[in-house]
């Protein structure tokens, strides 16, 4: 080989190698733009049972958290309860996203961690003075932090799972989303709602799926969507007509526009039938026999569209109050329809709430022994619990003992039951204004004002939609903010 054809092979070599070295570093360096970019998600363990990502850099957050103080401290309080440094919230205008992430560790426990996206790299981050944390570079623009040095040590050795964020998360450039772990919110669920092993048999979690959800702030309201998929949804008849009128934003009080009573029997059903086939049947006759009352009568009526209207008896302060259902007053207002049997149905009504009444506060009466004693027996005396007309009240039938109250109104577009008089009154005012107006989208609504707790100050009315979608339900909110 000559010398220019060495040299010129020698050139042909280098120059390859060189081009390979810049194809490799432009790709570096686009990948790592790239994994700048992507949802800090990628970055959690794949066992992971609830990861919640926010949005810091916000502009709509921040213009909030100026203009209310009370929003910032609750904000904040969370924050720092679960882990998050003083210092990093305090320079959070350095920090684009952050994410705290919880899997489970081989002990049984659970680790913590935070994600960290910031604005202009985490290097930055790293002059702050974070004591007891151990903090790890991902790349220029993420960092991992945990009082664990497990779980950091964990997340810097996991390769970014790309593929499986928008599965999981679908948007993630909302103010703040992220999803929990089904199985997980069912222990969580059950350690703390005492009827929830009861319900859950009927609308159950959906196992191996997750429940997702996501939020925005728009003119002072919050946007958030739910996603719940449920395994025991599809067993129970559910009821909704097109058309029903609802009532939406009522003060002090949550309503339930698409409840259906129907719902309540199908699961005494279920119930009483998965235990015996003749359980149903026997109650049929025990409430035929007892309480003068015809099951079937009731059953074909309260398949009409229905609303729930729930107030609490008192401001509620504790998380166990929130479930007491002694702790709130009902109305229920169920519409009429040509194939209702009204007359069957107040008729059965009456005599039900009479022979309750009668078996719940029994009367004395004087009776004379075989040995021609005298004693005294309890008797049931339904003629003592007639139901009423109440003056200056058209239609409006009430019976109260011993602090126990019932009133039904029976109008021309709707049969109301409750046992607070003063709640219906309100009730049955907004009834009539919602008669002349536009049905309102919403299936629910909720006053916050109602329960005194840290986290609520800052929450007005809640506007709530549901919907199917095949096994899952879908929620749709929007929430008045202070």
């Amino acid at each position: 080989m000559n010398k220019d054809k060495k040299r010129k092979t020698v050139i042909l070599l280098l120059t390859t190698i060189f081009l390979v070295i810049i194809i490799v570093a432009v790709f570096v360096m686009a990948q790592a733009r790239e994994n700048g970019k992507k949802a800090l998600a990628i970055y959690a363990p794949q066992e992971t049972v609830l990861y919640t990502e926010f949005k810091l850099s916000d502009e709509n957050l921040e213009k909030y958290l100026n203009r209310r103080v009370g929003f910032e401290k609750v904000i904040k309080k969370f924050f720092l309860d679960n882990g998050f440094p003083l210092v990093l919230w305090e320079a959070r205008q350095k920090i684009e996203k952050v994410a705290l992430v919880k899997y489970p560790n081989p002990k049984g426990g659970y680790e913590e961690l935070w994600l960290i996206r910031s604005t202009n790299g985490v290097r930055e981050l790293e002059t702050l003075s974070i004591k007891n944390y151990y903090l790890a570079v991902i790349n220029k623009n993420t960092a991992v932090m945990s009082l664990s040095v497990k779980a950091v040590d964990k997340v810097r050795s996991l390769r970014p799972a790309r593929g499986t964020v928008n599965s999981v998360l679908g948007n993630n450039n909302s103010l703040t989303h992220g999803y929990v772990d089904n199985e997980y919110l069912d222990k969580f669920l059950g350690s703390r709602v005492d009827n929830y092993i009861f319900l859950k048999k009927y609308v159950g979690l959906e196992k191996n799926s997750v429940t997702r959800w996501q939020a925005d702030l728009k003119n002072s309201e919050l946007h958030l969507n739910i996603d719940v998929p449920l395994a025991g949804y599809p067993k129970l008849k559910t009821f909704k007509e097109k058309g029903n009128k609802k009532l939406v934003g009522l003060n002090n009080v949550v309503v339930f526009n698409e409840f259906a009573p129907s719902l309540l029997m199908e699961i005494l059903k279920l119930e009483l039938e998965g235990k015996d086939k003749n359980n149903w049947q026997y109650l049929k006759s025990y409430m035929k026999e007892k309480y003068k009352v015809d099951l079937e009568s009731l059953y074909t009526f309260i398949e009409q569209p229905s609303i729930l209207v729930i107030q609490p008896k008192n401001t509620i302060t504790q998380w166990e109050d929130l479930f007491s259902l002694s702790n709130y007053y009902y109305t229920i207002l169920l519409g009429k329809t040509n194939q209702a049997d009204e007359e069957g149905f107040i008729k059965s009504l009456e005599l039900f709430i009479q022979n309750y009444l009668a078996f719940k506060y029994p009367s004395t009466k004087k009776i004379v022994l075989p040995d021609k004693t005298e004693g005294m027996e309890l008797v049931a005396d339904a003629s003592s619990f007639k139901l009423e007309n109440v003056k200056g009240e058209k239609n409006l039938k009430a019976v109260s003992k011993n602090g126990f109250e019932f009133n039904y109104l029976n109008r021309e577009n709707m049969i109301a039951l409750t046992n607070h008089v003063e709640l219906l009154e309100k009730i049955s005012s907004a009834y009539d204004r919602s008669m002349q107006e536009e049905d309102s989208e919403f299936d629910a609504s909720i006053d916050f004002k109602i329960i005194d707790s840290k986290w609520t100050p800052w929450l007005k009315v809640g506007l709530f939609k549901a919907q199917t979608k095949g096994s899952a339900l879908n929620i749709e909110s929007r929430i008045e903010l202070e």
